[in-house]
C-alpha cells in the first residue's frame, strides 16, 4: 500500500511539476496577437469592367493569358500585385503594348479552367500560361471539398475547448496537439498525393490535353507554370518532390514547356512568402514577385515573347547615383539552363 501511494504521489507531483513547467514555457513563449498584413481596402480600376485586370487597351500587340486557381486569382492582394500584373509591367517597360490578362478564379480546378482557357483564346490570347497548384486534379470545387473534408484543409488546427476533459490542463493539451497536428499534416500529405494517381489524375491529364489542343487549334502557345505548396519548408524536407517530377514527365510528354518554381523558392524562407504563415499559406506579394521575375526570364530565354518587349535595362543591383552594375548574364543563364535545385540531395545547382 506504501509502495502504491509512494507512485500515485510521485506520478501526481510529476504531473503538477509537468502542468507548472508548461504554462511557464508558453507563458514565456507567448506570441502576441499581430495585425493582419493584408490591405486596408482593395481597388480596381474605375473604368475597367474587372476587378481584377486594367481596362482593355487598343494599341495591344501581344496577349497574354494567365489561367489558374487562388494562387493566380490576387488571393487577399491588390490586384496588379500578382503575378500577372507584374509581368504585364515588366513587358511594358519599353513603352507598351503587352496585356496580361489574370483569368484566375479561386478554388478553380484543372478541369474547370478549360472553359477559362475556351474565353481566353476567344478573346485574342497568344500565349496560354496554365498555373498549375497540386490540388488541380480535384473533381469538385475546393469550398465544397473543404467543407466535406476539414482535416485535408485545416491541418495544424486544434481547438482544445472542443475536450472538455482536457481544456484546463495545458500539459494535455501539449501533447495532444502535436499529436493531432502530426496526424493532420501527415493526411495533408497523403490527400494532395492521391490526388495524383487514379481517376483525379486521368481527370487532370485530359483537362491538360483539351487546353493543350484548344490552343494549338487557334494558333497559340500553352505553357505550364508550377507552384509548391507554401505550407512546407523550401528544402529536403519537402515532401511534394516525386509529385513535382511525375508533372515534369507529363508536360515532357505532352509536348508543353514548363517552369517549376520550386526552384525560385527553394531554400527560402517559406513563412514570409504566404499571407499568413499561421492561417493561410497562399503565396503573398513577395512571392508573386520573384515568380514574376523567374517567369520573365524564362520566357524571354525562350524566346516565348517578342523582341520588342523584352526589358533592355537590367542591372546587378539597384542604381545609385548614376552608377550601373550589370547584371550578370552568365548566372542569370546558369539559372535558366539547370534545374535550379537537385530534388534528390536538397541542394542548389
Amino acid at each position: 500500500m506504501k509502495s502504491l501511494l509512494a507512485l500515485i504521489f510521485g506520478i501526481t507531483v510529476s504531473l503538477l511539476l509537468g502542468e507548472a513547467g508548461i504554462r511557464l514555457y508558453l507563458h514565456l513563449a507567448k506570441v502576441k496577437d499581430h495585425r493582419s498584413l493584408t490591405p486596408i481596402f482593395y481597388y480596381a480600376p474605375a473604368n475597367s469592367d474587372s476587378l481584377i485586370n486594367y481596362p482593355t487597351k487598343s494599341n495591344v500587340i501581344f496577349k497574354i493569358a494567365a489561367i489558374g486557381d487562388s494562387f493566380t486569382f490576387p488571393h487577399a492582394m491588390q490586384f496588379d500585385d500578382c503575378y500577372s500584373k507584374r509581368l504585364e509591367r515588366m513587358l511594358n517597360l519599353n513603352g507598351g503594348g503587352a496585356v496580361v490578362t489574370n483569368y484566375g478564379v479561386a478554388g478553380y480546378s484543372t478541369r474547370e479552367e478549360v472553359q477559362l482557357a475556351k474565353k481566353a483564346l476567344s478573346d485574342g490570347a497568344k500565349l496560354i500560361i496554365l498555373q498549375i497548384t497540386l490540388n488541380d486534379p480535384e473533381f469538385e470545387h475546393m469550398s465544397r471539398l473543404a467543407m466535406l473534408h476539414p482535416e485535408k484543409y485545416t491541418f495544424g488546427r486544434f481547438n482544445r475547448n472542443e475536450h472538455p476533459i482536457i481544456k484546463h490542463s495545458r500539459l494535455l493539451t501539449f501533447i495532444l496537439k502535436r499529436i493531432h497536428n502530426k496526424k493532420t499534416w501527415d493526411s495533408y500529405i497523403k490527400y494532395h498525393r492521391e490526388l495524383f494517381a487514379g481517376k483525379t489524375w486521368k481527370s487532370f491529364a485530359a483537362s491538360v490535353r483539351k487546353i493543350h489542343n484548344l490552343t494549338k487549334k487557334k494558333g497559340a502557345t500553352l505553357v505550364a507554370l508550377i507552384f509548391p505548396l507554401f505550407a512546407f519548408p523550401f528544402d529536403a524536407h519537402y515532401p511534394m518532390v516525386d509529385i513535382h517530377e511525375k508533372l515534369h514527365s507529363f508536360l515532357k510528354k505532352e509536348g508543353i514547356q514548363y517552369l517549376d518554381l520550386l526552384g525560385a523558392f527553394w531554400h527560402m524562407p517559406h513563412e514570409r512568402l504566404t499571407i499568413d504563415p499561421r492561417k493561410d499559406t497562399h503565396p503573398n506579394e513577395l512571392a508573386h514577385r520573384i515568380a514574376a521575375e523567374h517567369l520573365y526570364l524564362w520566357l524571354e530565354s525562350n524566346n516565348l515573347i517578342p523582341e520588342s518587349l523584352k526589358i533592355k535595362k537590367k542591372f546587378g543591383s539597384r542604381p545609385s547615383r548614376g552608377k550601373l552594375k550589370p547584371v550578370n548574364r552568365d548566372k542569370i543563364e546558369k539559372l535558366l539552363k539547370h534545374d535550379l535545385f537537385n530534388p534528390k540531395h536538397g541542394k542548389k545547382t
